[in-house]
C-alpha cells in the first residue's frame, strides 16, 4: 500500500531528479515553511547528514534555497523557491486528482467508511510510532 501510495505521489511529474525522500522534504517544507536542517532531521528521523545530501540535490534542481536563520550566516534555513513551490503544487494536485478518479465510482457510504477506516489506522500507527 505504501509504495503504490508513492508512485501516487511522484508518478507522471515533472522531469526532475526527485525521488521519494525529496518529494518527502519539498512536502514538508511546503506545509510548515522554512526549517532548519536539524529540524527536517528530527522531523523524519534521520541524521542531519541524510537531510543535507537530499537537501543539496533539491537545491540543485532549483527547488530549494538556503538563507541565514537569524541573520546568522553559520546557521542554515532552507525553504522552497518559487519554483519549487510550482512543483509541489503541481504534484498534489495531479496525486488529489488520481484519488479523486480512483473514489469516483465509490458512493458515499463507501468513501466514508474508507476514511474512517483510513483515520483510524494512521491513529494506531502514531500511538505505536509516534506522530510528526
Amino acid at each position: 500500500m505504501v509504495r503504490r501510495a508513492q508512485k501516487v505521489q511522484l508518478g507522471g511529474g515533472p522531469a526532475l531528479s526527485i525521488d521519494r525522500a525529496g518529494y518527502s522534504v519539498l512536502a514538508r517544507l511546503h506545509e510548515v515553511g522554512p526549517q532548519r536542517p536539524s529540524a527536517l532531521a528530527d522531523q523524519f528521523h534521520l541524521d542531519a547528514s541524510t537531510i543535507t545530501r537530499q537537501v543539496r540535490i533539491l537545491q540543485r534542481e532549483g527547488l530549494v534555497e538556503r538563507a541565514s536563520f537569524d541573520g546568522d550566516g553559520r546557521v542554515a534555513i532552507y525553504g522552497l523557491t518559487d519554483q519549487g513551490v510550482e512543483v509541489i503544487n503541481s504534484l498534489l494536485a495531479r496525486r488529489r486528482q488520481l484519488l479523486a478518479d480512483l473514489l469516483s465510482s465509490w458512493t458515499d457510504s463507501d468513501r466514508t467508511a474508507f476514511a474512517d477506516l483510513l483515520k483510524s489506522f494512521n491513529g494506531r500507527l502514531d500511538e505505536r510510532f509516534g506522530s510528526d
